[in-house]
C-alpha cells in the first residue's frame, strides 16, 4: 500500500523538489524512556530501515514510510540529525506524558 502510493506519487513531484514532513515521536512516556525510544528511531532513520519502521515510536508510521520511500526515490538517503529533544527537557521538569522531537534532514550523498 504505502510503497505503491509513494511510487505513484513520485509522478507528481517535480525534479529538485524540497519535501518537508513533520512527525512527533515518543508519546506519553518519561524523558528517559523517550531518549531510549528515540535512539532506536534515529538509527532506523539513518539506516532507512523500512522493515523496522514498525519499531519507531511516531504518530504516523504509514506517513513516515511514505516519506522515506519518496526520499529514497529522490536519492536523498543521507540523514543528518540536528536536534533530539522532548517536552520534559524543554520545560526543565520531568513529566510522564513527554512527547519527543527528532529534527533533521535528508540529502543526496
Amino acid at each position: 500500500g504505502a510503497d505503491i502510493f509513494a511510487s505513484q506519487l513520485m509522478d507528481f513531484i517535480p525534479e529538485n523538489s524540497l519535501l518537508v514532513a513533520s512527525f512527533d515521536f515518543s508519546h506519553n512516556v518519561t524523558s528517559h524512556t523517550a531518549d531510549i525510544q528515540d535512539a532506536k528511531s534515529i538509527n532506523i532513520l539513518e539506516e532507512l530501515d523500512y522493515e523496522n519502521i514498525k519499531l519507531v515510536t511516531v504518530d504516523s508510521k504509514v506517513g513516515l514510510r511514505i516519506f522515506l520511500k519518496l526520499l529514497s526515490e529522490m536519492k536523498a538517503e543521507k540523514f543528518d540529525l540536528l536536534y533530539n529533544f522532548n517536552s520534559s527537557k524543554i520545560l526543565g521538569k520531568e513529566r510522564s506524558d513527554t512527547t519527543s522531537y527528532i529534527v533533521g534532514y535528508f540529502s543526496v550523498y
